[in-house]
């Protein structure tokens, strides 16, 4: 019977993933309720309930109590998804940039693959569209988001998930900082903008461990 039950819920994380990969629920979605969700599914409160621990435990599913049960933001990956070195950005944020470069750079390389109108699409979309009183936080924001929509028409799932995250992380340790840019860093950034638009790797690469240094000065 234990078996049988042990099963079934697995089959229902199934079925609830499958909902999620389908687009019935979206990333930040509120989930029927308990009553509603078991009577769809056909199964007893106690066997969903089974399930939605298997499925938070997983960060597919975020429980918040007393307000409901929320598909997570990125599902199936976890905030800390490279270790436990960012537990502490403020003791360590090298680590977090390097990481982010590291993995931005893997995208830049294969920028050959996408358009010139999808590139265009992309910085029109994402790019800095007003250089006035414009934080920090907002070069890195068009940075990584354009990076992140390659990896998107990339179809690199995990690529994406990961460039996603650690954009999150690196704007939390940044905001509370409140680093003005100025005229450099809008520099460095319209000379990144430039060599996304030509798929200019190296210079790409160039161009972003410039800004990552311009702010590490700021914020070390």
């Amino acid at each position: 019977m234990m078996y049988q039950k042990k099963l079934l819920s697995e089959k229902i994380v199934e079925n609830i993933v499958d909902l999620i990969v389908k687009g019935l629920f979206k990333p930040g979605d509120k989930m029927p309720n308990e009553l509603q969700l078991s009577e769809e599914l056909n199964i007893s409160r106690a066997t969903l309930r089974e399930a939605i621990k298997t499925l938070e435990s997983r960060n597919v599913l975020e429980v918040k109590r007393g307000i409901g049960t929320f598909v997570a933001e990125v599902p199936g990956l976890s905030k800390n998804p490279l270790g436990s070195e960012f537990i502490n950005l403020s003791a360590n944020p090298t680590i977090l940039f390097s990481t982010i470069q590291f993995q931005a750079y893997q995208m830049m390389s294969r920028l050959k693959g996408i358009t010139p109108h999808n590139l265009q699409n992309i910085l029109d979309q994402h790019g800095v569209q007003n250089f006035e009183e414009v934080t920090i936080s907002a070069y890195y924001t068009a940075v990584l988001t354009c990076i992140e929509a390659v990896a998107k028409i990339l179809d690199d799932e995990l690529s994406y998930r990961l460039l996603i995250v650690m954009h999150q992380l690196l704007l939390e340790y940044l905001e509370p900082l409140k680093i003005t840019a100025n005229d450099a860093l809008r520099k460095y950034y319209l000379n990144w903008q430039d060599a996304f638009l030509n798929k200019e790797v190296e210079t790409l690469k160039m161009t972003f461990n410039e800004i990552v240094k311009w702010t590490l000065e700021k914020a070390v």
